[in-house]
């Protein structure tokens, strides 16, 4: 949540989403890219939380094309000029 806040507050920065374990320890959400297996894809959506991944991407903030609704820090102000969430 800490690092959710940190980036939620920088003035240029509307949304952010976390990464989400299963019990099993995989990762089972994350931020999504377009095209990525479809129209939309959870990067290395099955392997182990504790895996690296190529070059530390696993392991560090980064852009992504879209965020998953599962974990979703939205600015209020960019929340209200939205009118909030459409789910059409």
């Amino acid at each position: 949540l800490d690092e959710l806040l940190n980036h939620a507050q920088r003035p240029e920065v509307g949304v952010v989403g976390g990464r989400l374990g299963s019990p099993q320890g995989r990762i089972e959400g994350t931020a999504q890219v377009l095209g990525l297996r479809g129209a939309v894809g959870v990067p290395n959506r099955g392997e182990s939380l504790n895996t690296s991944g190529y070059m530390q991407r696993q392991q560090t903030v980064q852009n992504f094309s879209a965020v998953g609704i599962d974990c979703l820090l939205v600015r209020k102000k960019v929340f209200d000029e939205l009118h909030g969430l459409d789910e059409q």
